[in-house]
């Protein structure tokens, strides 16, 4: 499933980015050619008005000096002919010779359309038909007869290889671009589908474990409820009173299933609600120690050393009934996971204007390996204390319960000595 998402992310990607990029490209092109295209077609004009007036010039017998480099290569002419398309005159002044000036000529009367290209010499030329003037030649017996009228036409050439070099240069170099920014964005594409896909897989992969672990923690309840049920109604003749362990037992699995679902219900609460907590100043002193008292007759009957030391009054801002349930939590895992014979440490103190309130307790200790996973629903280090009135949702509704304060917590540990939580708030 998720190769081909991924695979859809790379594949809708490099269709975007390629369209844009031909896009782009072809724009470019376009820009270039019209403007090569208006440049030419200027030229052409240019060189067609000029090539009609060296020819009135001509025709008039007057003295013409044209000043031309020698040995430099005229890139445009304009040739004239007759109705017959024999030569008359060209505007070269000999720098071209008249044997390539005619094959051009021809090349272009061969074409019979008044504007394209021809190929000669190695050389493309544009070419443009046009009317130049109509000659009239009065004899002696113009009186007699009427003038004879002979219409001239203009043939202009220009020499566009280099500008269908630089557009075929062009084409080119966007195709190399193209092709290489492609295998690049290609490889980009592919390293960040793949970075981006994690979460969702890593979320869906939660998402399917919390399922088989709920439904699995909602069975043994049931499982042990149904076999209880099963003891009461074997005895039908028995008394309510003679029955009460079997009783007690479904009472029991009744309330860790209300339990259950009450945290499962917060997480989904606390997952889906967008808007902040309403916090308020308390005495973070005070309700740690109000903490400390429901849950240390338990931890005396254990026989466990316990060591606290609190700083007073230290005011944060949050809510006094789940900062109760967060030191709470804390203190309980801290007494399920200490050793026989061990400690807990309870610290509370201010650092760099933040309230440091720290629960350490001996023990196993947690691996590097579990540390990430620790706050993860119904995660359990070892898997054998699974049935120990825990669920493994206690850390994580503890991380959902500091995190909606504004709060840190986090967890160190090192293997077969001891392991510490540390939650920090904000000092008021």
């Amino acid at each position: 499933m998720f190769k081909k998402l991924k695979r859809k992310f790379v594949f809708l990607n490099m269709m975007m980015i390629s369209f844009v990029m031909i896009a782009s490209f072809a724009a470019i092109y376009m820009i270039t050619f019209n403007n090569i295209q208006n440049q030419n077609k200027l030229k052409i004009e240019n060189i067609s008005s000029t090539t009609k007036h060296y020819m009135e010039i001509f025709e008039h017998s007057v003295m013409v000096n044209v000043q031309l480099p020698s040995g430099e290569y005229i890139q445009a002419f304009g040739v004239i002919i007759n109705e017959q398309g024999d030569y008359v005159f060209d505007s070269s002044f000999g720098i071209i010779s008249k044997e390539f000036i005619l094959e051009a000529v021809n090349l272009a009367t061969k074409e019979n359309s008044k504007t394209g290209k021809i190929l000669l010499d190695d050389k493309q030329f544009q070419y443009s038909f046009s009317q130049a003037f109509a000659k009239v030649n009065i004899t002696d017996d113009s009186l007699k007869n009427l003038p004879v009228v002979e219409q001239l036409y203009q043939i202009t050439f220009l020499d566009i290889t280099e500008s269908q070099q630089t557009l075929m240069q062009l084409l080119i170099t966007f195709i190399t671009i193209g092709v290489v920014t492609l295998f690049g964005i290609l490889g980009i594409s592919i390293y960040f589908a793949k970075r981006s896909v994690i979460p969702i897989e890593k979320s869906y992969i939660k998402q399917q474990q919390f399922i088989q672990d709920a439904s699995h923690e909602l069975k043994t309840p049931l499982a042990s409820i149904g076999a209880n049920l099963d003891a009461v109604t074997s005895n039908p003749k028995e008394t309510v009173e003679s029955q009460q362990k079997w009783l007690g037992y479904i009472y029991y699995e009744i309330e860790r299933m209300s339990k259950l679902v009450n945290d499962l219900l917060y997480l989904a609460k606390t997952d889906n609600t967008e808007a902040p907590m309403e916090l308020s100043p308390i005495n973070f002193s005070e309700t740690i120690e109000n903490s400390i008292l429901s849950i240390e007759t338990v931890i005396f009957e254990k026989g466990i050393k316990f060591n606290r030391h609190i700083d007073s009054d230290v005011i944060v801002n949050g809510d006094e009934d789940k900062m109760e349930q967060i030191v709470k939590i804390l203190l309980d895992n801290a007494v399920k996971y200490t050793n026989a014979g061990g400690s807990i440490d309870v610290l509370l103190w201010i650092r760099k204007n933040q309230a440091v309130f720290s629960v350490s307790n001996t023990g196993d200790g947690i691996a590097e390996e579990h540390i990430e996973r620790i706050f993860d629903r119904f995660y359990r280090v070892d898997s054998s204390r699974k049935h120990n009135g825990s669920y493994g949702l206690g850390l994580s509704i503890a991380k959902s319960l500091v995190k909606s304060m504004n709060g840190e917590i986090s967890v160190s540990s090192i293997q077969n000595e001891n392991t510490m939580f540390t939650v920090k708030f904000n000092c008021v």
